[in-house]
């Protein structure tokens, strides 16, 4: 394997693990909140204002 090949691997190894994260870090905001969920929707943040959407 070269090195480019080792570096892209652990590229996409490290977005997974990042996005895993991110995603089990709004499921406990939610929980914690108690924010309204649906299907397909998202959450979104106004870093002005600290508002959750």
């Amino acid at each position: 394997m070269k090195a480019d090949d080792a570096l892209y691997e652990k590229m996409i190894m490290d977005m997974g693990t990042t996005a895993s994260k991110f995603q089990t870090w709004w499921d406990k905001m939610a929980e914690k909140y108690q924010w309204e969920t649906r299907d397909g929707g998202n959450w979104e943040i106004n870093f002005d204002t600290n508002e959750i959407f």
